[in-house]
């Protein structure tokens, strides 16, 4: 059965396609904070204080917050069908031995399972790392942002850093864990680096790198020999094996949980999509993982196979936000794309009250949706490439609609009262057609126009 995946591309403005799991890296530069406004919002956050601003923790997982940090043994467990053993203690008895074959003919079937043939060699030296990010405090950022940890990761000062001695290799889990062959030369590298220079966004962060581990990779195979009950090292060999195996296809290709997706186009093959209504797509991917079996012909001695599957996922269209709200929406609210839309828009009752949006139980369904924003300047062109996830849409009472909506900005050194309007025309050279449309509010508290 497909899943519909919110975590695809949406877009405001001129969106394009983006990759899901991934979080903006801290670069965006929203609008100043707009102060004293009432203000409606549809979604899941209850911050009242600056609205337009980012967050003081806008380097953090949106994901994971208020969510504890899980054990290595219950990561590996997501991506991996571990045995029973593997949670329990002592190695519990053998499952029992097939009926004998009678005088019929036995059944051959394909199955979509291969076996791992030959194991790393055990003398290959491979160790694990730990990665933090560290603020201006000197502080470890708690649970980053896996796109932030990426762009520093992927840093030019930190490559050339790591990459002592000459020959090593490096593999990144994405998160808090790389692996290296050979031994990094230091055990401890603290690397600075600043995503935006020239800018007077004070963006510095500090990459460290340090408490270098030894996989001793001769203990799975210990374990799949039946010499040894479970213990970390196998979970150890395990959490490697398995980045080992998305590594590779994680650069070319969209990685969600197990599974791989062709690109955005170009590289989709239209053969691989199937539309489903107007605003949703099924696209064909892959699956794998590794499994632990049993080999009878071996004595029933354990073995690693990988299970390789196709994955149909369901995805949002890659289309202009207010585009697919026109789409979604039912037939008795819907309206031309290129006309205004009356139902997404605040309204008086006959007692002079607010009254919310028809269209509010709708557009719900786009929170948690990524879009990326498409700025005309080229000087903003490092913004572009940034995506943003929907936490609300906001909506200002007070205002009929963004030329009246006014905040501090300061202009020469001067603090200066402008319209949410006239910066976007003046700064980014974009000027907002639908006035009177909620805001897009996102992740770190940053608002955008449809």
């Amino acid at each position: 059965m497909a899943r519909k995946k919110k975590s695809h591309q949406g877009g405001t403005g001129d969106s394009k396609p983006s990759v899901p799991g991934q979080e903006s890296a801290g670069e965006s530069q929203p609008p100043p904070p707009v102060e004293g406004l009432e203000k409606l919002e549809i979604g899941t956050s209850d911050k009242k204080d600056d609205p337009v601003g980012g967050s003081e923790k806008q380097n953090e997982d949106p994901k994971a917050r208020g969510k504890k940090d899980p054990t290595e043994l219950e990561l590996v467990g997501k991506r991996v069908d571990l045995p029973f053993e593997a949670y329990a203690t002592g190695r519990p008895e053998g499952r029992p031995k097939g009926n004998p074959p009678g005088s019929q003919s036995l059944v051959q079937a394909s199955v979509n399972v291969f076996r791992v043939e030959k194991y790393l060699d055990p003398k290959e030296s491979i160790h694990l790392y730990k990665v933090a990010v560290q603020g201006k405090d000197g502080k470890d950022v708690e649970k980053p942002a896996r796109g932030l940890v990426m762009k520093i990761w992927d840093h030019s000062t930190v490559q050339s850093r790591i990459a002592n001695p000459v020959g090593i290799h490096w593999m990144f889990g994405g998160h808090s864990q790389a692996w290296s062959t050979p031994k990094m030369k230091n055990d401890v590298e603290k690397i600075e680096v600043n995503l935006s220079p020239g800018s007077e966004r004070d963006n510095k962060f500090t990459l460290v790198v340090s408490r270098p581990k030894l996989i001793d990779l001769s203990v799975l195979e210990a374990y799949l020999d039946r010499g040894i009950d479970w213990t970390n090292g196998v979970t150890e060999n395990l959490n490697f094996l398995d980045h080992a195996l998305r590594h590779t296809p994680s650069t070319n290709q969209q990685l969600i949980g197990k599974s791989f997706y062709p690109r955005p186009p170009p590289d989709r093959n239209p053969r691989d999509i199937l539309r489903l209504g107007d605003f949703l797509e099924l696209i064909k991917g892959s699956f794998a993982s590794f499994r632990i079996s049993s080999i009878p012909e071996q004595g029933d001695k354990g073995g690693l196979v990988v299970n390789v599957d196709i994955a149909n996922t369901a995805f949002w269209q890659p289309l202009k936000l207010l585009h697919t709200i026109a789409r979604m929406l039912p037939p008795n609210l819907q309206r031309p794309i290129d006309q205004p839309i009356p139902s997404l828009t605040l309204h008086k009752t006959d007692g002079q009250d607010v009254a919310a949006p028809p269209a509010l139980t709708h557009i719900r369904r786009l929170l948690r949706l990524k879009f990326k924003v498409v700025f005309p300047k080229k000087k903003d062109k490092d913004q572009s490439n940034i995506d943003h996830t929907i936490e609300s849409f906001v909506f200002h009472s007070g205002y009929s609609d963004a030329t009246k909506l006014t905040f501090e900005k300061t202009v020469d050194g001067k603090p200066q009262d402008t319209s949410v309007f006239a910066h976007f025309r003046d700064t980014h050279n974009y000027t907002i057609q639908n006035r009177n449309y909620p805001l897009v509010q996102t992740m770190k508290k940053a608002l955008f126009p449809p």
